[in-house]
């Protein structure tokens, strides 16, 4: 009977997040062309793009987080207590590439296979992780005498091998 109430008592709580984004983001240099005063048009490179180029970017971002955590309340006469715990975990994945030509045959069709210079060709990836752990006691007599203690226990991909986790234990209490 006992085991019942204590379950009415509680409360389970789950918060997912996530969300994904794919970029595409296409870059075109022109060249600049002025012409002379004998009528001669020439390019000019002066603070512009010679020769002229098409750059193209693709990323794809990956980004979720979950809390799971409850909440469970026990009264007892003039005894209150309050248990929490839960969870909570983070984990963001990126990639990229790019892609860059150039000389293109006509500025009015810019592409990667419409330039006839040099391809270049670059990417990146990366990703991190968090996981926590946490809890919480509070305990109240007769909204007199208060005590609580909290704990964390805090991992993370970002630090170095051996330094990813942290245990966190603050203590408090109050005589009203």
């Amino acid at each position: 009977m006992l085991f019942l109430n204590l379950l009415k008592a509680g409360k389970l709580t789950l918060k997912p997040i996530y969300a994904r984004i794919s970029t595409t983001r296409p870059t075109i240099k022109k060249t600049v062309y002025s012409t002379l005063a004998d009528g001669i048009t020439k390019s000019r490179s002066g603070g512009v793009s010679f020769p002229n180029f098409y750059l193209e970017n693709c990323s794809r971002d990956f980004y979720n987080t979950n809390n799971l955590y409850s909440n469970f309340d026990l009264n007892i006469a003039k005894h209150k207590i309050t248990f929490m715990g839960g969870m909570q975990n983070e984990y963001y994945y990126h990639t990229s590439v790019e892609g860059r030509n150039n000389d293109l045959v006509t500025e009015s069709v810019p592409s990667l296979k419409t330039a006839t210079g040099q391809i270049y060709l670059s990417g990146n990836k990366g990703h991190w992780s968090t996981l926590s752990y946490f809890g919480r006691i509070n305990y109240n007599f007769n909204d007199t005498f208060l005590f609580e203690v909290l704990g964390r226990y805090n991992g993370s991909s970002r630090f170095a091998p051996g330094y990813n986790w942290g245990g966190f234990s603050p203590r408090s209490r109050q005589v009203t």
